[in-house]
């Protein structure tokens, strides 16, 4: 689960969080350092790492990282436009 530091948040909890394989999610441990979180599971990892207020860096080898909006809105995800492989970015 990501949460929102936001004081005003109606709920917090913002994204669950999944490790997948193709289309399947995956177990995973969660490993957690004051700076990075690392969610591992047999065949693969992704590392979650929040260095600035408005920076996200994610690293992963061997599955996917599925984040699902939780609730019916949220003003912490939003489009952005086009990056750089031309598709629509969300």
């Amino acid at each position: 689960m990501l949460r929102t530091m936001h004081g005003n948040a109606h709920n917090p909890e913002v994204f669950v969080m999944r490790l997948t394989k193709g289309r399947r999610e995956v177990a995973f441990e969660r490993v957690v350092s004051p700076s990075v979180l690392r969610m591992q599971a047999k065949r693969g990892h992704a590392e979650i790492c929040i260095p600035e207020p408005r920076l996200l860096r994610v690293h992963g080898h061997g599955v996917g990282l599925r984040l699902r909006l939780r609730g019916a809105s949220s003003d912490n995800a939003i489009p952005v436009g086009e990056g750089p492989s031309g598709r629509r970015q969300r």
